[in-house]
């Protein structure tokens, strides 16, 4: 598995994790639904740092977790 298929492994899974719709999670993070089913997908290959922390405020984790570079919650 490639590194962005992990992320997008890891964004789902941690959707999953609180419960949250696309909806839901494009409240708490200002992104719209269809980004971000477009990166859990994996269509998108590249995202700017800042989308990246607010997917992970949503998410209630840290940039690391979602990069892989710590466990986190539900590891």
């Amino acid at each position: 598995m490639d590194f962005w298929n992990k992320i997008t492994a890891r964004t789902t899974d941690g959707r999953k994790r609180l419960g949250l719709s696309y909806q839901a999670l494009a409240e708490r993070t200002g992104l719209t639904k269809s980004t971000l089913c477009r990166y859990e997908k994996g269509n998108i290959k590249n995202a700017p740092i800042a989308r990246l922390e607010d997917l992970c405020r949503g998410l209630e984790m840290s940039v690391e977790e979602l990069l892989g570079l710590s466990e986190g919650k539900g590891m």
